[in-house]
């Protein structure tokens, strides 16, 4: 007899995508962080439960953190990530 398959929905398919992507950019980052470009940085994470978590270092300048900030919630907001 042969072996069952095992059908993944395009939803499980997804999630994959999205945690490889998660684990990725995390990773891109640390790397990034460990070379010293960085002065201070900010995380924003929602769980899959729909949770939020967020995390902020020490920073050098309160307002430079924050234009990021606004940075990157105007590039969420306006595109789907494809740069």
């Amino acid at each position: 007899m042969s072996e069952p398959v095992r059908l993944i929905s395009r939803e499980a398919v997804w999630q994959q995508d999205v945690q490889s992507d998660v684990v990725t950019t995390l990773e891109e980052m640390l790397e990034r962080a460990k070379s010293g470009e960085f002065d201070g940085v900010a995380l924003a994470a929602t769980g899959r439960d729909g949770s939020s978590h967020t995390s902020f270092s020490k920073r050098n300048n309160a307002g430079l953190m924050l234009a990021a900030v606004t940075r990157l919630q105007f590039a969420l907001l306006s595109t789907d990530r494809e740069e």
